[in-house]
């Protein structure tokens, strides 16, 4: 996919000086093939659990991340 902007759009945003409308920002997170919640994920510190765990879920095909959904769901019975 190609965002089709010309280059002043696209420095105009990463600039700070205009903001995308909501649904070119849609647009942008899938261009980057992201989810908004990894969007909008802190980057301030690369080091947190959190933002580790979100790294390696990344990279796991659908069987492994069908074993880490059971393993939450036994985690959140034991609360």
């Amino acid at each position: 996919m190609d965002l089709d902007k010309s280059g002043s759009y696209i420095r105009g945003i990463t600039s700070g000086a205009a903001l995308p409308s909501l649904r070119e920002l849609f647009n942008i997170i899938s261009y980057f093939d992201m989810t908004p919640a990894e969007f909008f994920a802190p980057l301030d510190d690369a080091n947190t659990p959190y933002r580790e765990l979100c790294e390696k879920l990344r990279t796991m095909n659908e069987e492994d991340l069908e074993k880490v959904s059971i393993f939450i769901g036994w985690i959140e019975k034991k609360e």
